[in-house]
């Protein structure tokens, strides 16, 4: 996702786009930056310490998000939630709004090897699709590795760009999906850990729009396996 030349009307300040985003939302994607250099190290130790943070990690920021969803909600700004779709919340009751770590962990592995939720992947296996079955087997053996410390996610290699998703699509509902173009850029050189100095507009552009495209599906998909009201 390297740069092409941007074109604009004149000079703007590169912390422009700060003004957009909630500062909770930046200080979660620096803290994960800093510690990107220990995931990667050669040492174990490193590693396991990489590991052990992000499990804490994600558990407050999972909370830090529903806390500032929850305030936007109470004050009518509708919400795209990628996260809580991804983690099938729809389906559950209106007083639901966190998983435990097993399903957290279980809707994380389904979406970034087969880009589906674990409710998808159980409704079509449910329905008779031997590829669903052996998706799900694939997701429960990484998971019972991770289980066991035998695993760490991060190291898993998916189709998916996970650095370029995570920011865009978990970003939308802090302020991302209102940064211009040049903002945009500048937000993803400041925060990415995809280790791209200057990324393309063009490209984050295309990537937006797919995430968007991707709502759409995930909301019809989610629709579809509500239970019919009676």
């Amino acid at each position: 996702m390297g740069r092409a030349p941007r074109m604009t009307g004149g000079p703007q300040p590169k912390g422009e786009w700060r003004k957009k985003v909630h500062p909770a939302f930046v200080e979660m994607m620096e803290q994960f930056q800093q510690n990107v250099p220990l995931s990667r190290s050669s040492w174990r130790e490193d590693r396991e310490k990489a590991q052990e943070w992000a499990k804490n990690a994600e558990r407050e920021f999972r909370m830090k998000g529903r806390e500032i969803g929850e305030q936007f909600r109470r004050a009518g700004i509708v919400l795209h939630d990628f996260a809580g779709k991804i983690l099938d919340l729809d389906l559950e009751g209106p007083a639901v709004r966190e998983v435990s770590d097993e399903q957290f962990m279980l809707s994380w592995l389904s979406w970034y090897k087969f880009g589906k939720t674990w409710r998808q992947l159980q409704h079509e296996r449910n329905a008779g699709k031997w590829k669903a079955s052996q998706q799900i087997l694939a997701v429960l053996k990484d998971h019972e590795k991770w289980k066991f410390d035998k695993l760490d996610p991060n190291d898993l290699a998916f189709k998916m760009d996970r650095p370029h998703f995570i920011l865009m699509a978990f970003g939308l509902d802090f302020g991302v999906d209102k940064l211009t173009l040049n903002e945009l850029a500048d937000c993803f050189d400041a925060l990415c850990t995809c280790g791209i100095e200057q990324h393309d507009r063009e490209n984050l552009r295309k990537l937006k729009a797919r995430i968007l495209k991707s709502l759409d599906n995930l909301n019809l998909k989610t629709a579809a396996l509500k239970p019919e009201k009676k």
